[in-house]
């Protein structure tokens, strides 16, 4: 099987599949390895590093080890990290996890899982963009820079909101709808947006 075909072929791991016992920090690295391979560009590319969790866990993005332990839920965390440290910063990764927080997080991993699953789902297949890859990799990289965009303004926004909201009167609710019609009146100038 070709990489593109392991790419495409990538299922994330459901949560109660992930282990139940606490890891120190190279198990952790080990196991972040064999569920994320599908998703290196390179046989040699790393997953994360020490010094990498290290820095999620300072910047509070993921859980703190107990005794040098890592719990379910920070694997959990790890593995969302993955995807959104391709694109978006340590700041904005965080801000990102909150706004997906739910009560038990392993209805955020589910939630998380079936956005990915639908996702890879939906791509095209390596056939019918055969014809003329460079013009489909231009597509791609052109839709990639404006969704990243799009989701940086969408994070500004709901963030903004809530502020205003929170020193007006801390009981209201970020209502999505109203961020998202915002984001595209407050940036329609934008010719990417």
């Amino acid at each position: 099987m070709n990489h593109l075909e392991r790419f495409k072929n990538h299922e994330t791991v459901k949560y109660d599949r992930l282990p139940d016992i606490q890891l120190y920090m190279d198990q952790l690295l080990d196991l972040l390895d064999q569920n994320l391979s599908d998703l290196k560009r390179e046989e040699d590319q790393v997953i994360f590093t020490k010094t990498m969790i290290n820095n999620y866990v300072k910047s509070k993005v993921i859980r703190s080890p107990e005794k040098k332990k890592y719990s379910k839920e920070a694997l959990a965390e790890l593995m969302m990290v993955f995807y959104f440290k391709q694109v978006f910063s340590i700041q904005d990764t965080k801000r990102i996890l909150e706004l997906t927080q739910k009560e038990k997080m392993d209805d955020q991993f589910e939630n998380f899982a079936q956005t990915v699953k639908a996702v890879f789902d939906n791509l095209p297949s390596e056939d019918s963009q055969s014809d003329d890859l460079e013009a489909y990799l231009l597509d791609l990289a052109v839709e990639a820079s404006i969704k990243k965009q799009l989701a940086e303004h969408l994070l500004d926004n709901i963030y903004e909101k809530k502020e205003s909201d929170s020193s007006e009167t801390s009981s209201q609710d970020v209502k999505v709808d109203k961020v998202i019609d915002d984001a595209f009146n407050n940036h329609s100038d934008n010719p990417l947006v």
